[in-house]
């Protein structure tokens, strides 16, 4: 679903009053900023899974001091990085990717995405992209007043998006569909399109991968619907390979043979469905204290420029 344009508003009127006061003014603030951060226990648990390197490495000859020129295209991405750097000196150099990344670098670098576990071990996850991928819903409808059936829209162009809505376009616990701002070439199961708060309306809302991680994840889980998905292979700053299944989500087979009988299970035993809603509502918390976020991003830097020999 697209970014509504008020908050793609506020969003650069943020960076661009950000971006006015000189650096000296983030930077003198620093040395606080990581001691709270230090002395914070969770901040320093999730800096750890998000710079998993523990080894001293060398940059590569590319890498370079990043200057913020958000009117060349990719700009949340560098908008996003720069909020944190801009605490750090001005030569500090990065290896970065943006993008929806599903390798794992060939040295330490900045990233929003990564395979999940030791396969994307080189990734650094940082919060970019996030007006984007961090949206969450203030959802005030019971569980037990949606609709008994499983919501889907997005892009199903990729296989394996494509193969799931082909089976189950006309299943009858199933609202799922191809919508696309963009036409896409051989797509026979289009649906009309349907806001976040449409969708709010039904029991079950599917969570798939695209081209890295199911962008609607997040603000699933800050809802009262009950999260579905495959296994994640990918994750960022979100931690979804943290995520427990039974826990935070229900978890089906990558094909979704298993789709039909995971609903109906649920169904029947709501309270279950409502203690994982609960749980995942909780997950979601813990992205939505900005001040620890920030503080958490600066580690997670500092970290990278120390390993790199460069602090």
């Amino acid at each position: 679903m697209s970014v509504p344009r008020s908050a793609r508003l506020r969003y650069y009127l943020d960076h661009v009053c950000s971006m006015t006061r000189p650096r000296t003014v983030y930077q003198r603030q620093l040395e606080d900023l990581l001691k709270e951060g230090q002395d914070n226990p969770e901040v320093q648990k999730r800096a750890d899974y998000y710079c998993g390197i523990h080894e001293p490495f060398e940059l590569s000859d590319d890498a370079e001091p990043f200057r913020c020129r958000p009117w060349k295209g990719q700009s949340t991405y560098q908008l996003d990085l720069q909020e944190s750097l801009r605490y750090f000196p001005k030569n500090v150099r990065v290896e970065k990717i943006f993008g929806d990344n599903i390798q794992n670098p060939p040295r330490p670098a900045l990233v929003k995405s990564r395979p999940v576990g030791p396969a994307g071990s080189n990734g650094v996850l940082l919060k970019l992209n996030r007006i984007r991928h961090f949206r969450f819903v203030e959802d005030n409808r019971p569980f037990a007043d949606k609709k008994n059936l499983l919501v889907w829209r997005g892009n199903a162009s990729q296989p394996h998006r494509r193969e799931f809505v082909e089976r189950f376009f006309d299943h009858p616990l199933c609202d799922v569909g191809h919508y696309y701002h963009r036409p896409v070439a051989n797509m026979p199961w289009k649906r009309e399109e349907l806001s976040i708060r449409d969708q709010l309306a039904y029991k079950f809302i599917l969570a798939l991968e695209g081209n890295d991680v199911a962008t609607n994840l997040k603000w699933v889980l800050s809802s009262n619907s009950l999260c579905i998905m495959p296994p994640c292979r990918y994750e960022t700053w979100f931690m979804e390979g943290r995520l427990e299944s039974g826990v935070h989500y229900v978890e089906i087979a990558s094909d979704g043979s298993d789709l039909e009988e995971k609903m109906t299970y649920y169904l029947e035993h709501p309270d279950k469905a409502e203690a994982i809603i609960h749980n995942a509502n909780a997950w979601v918390k813990q992205f939505q204290d900005e001040h620890t976020e920030h503080l958490i991003a600066l580690q997670v830097l500092q970290r990278y420029f120390q390993l790199s020999g460069q602090l």
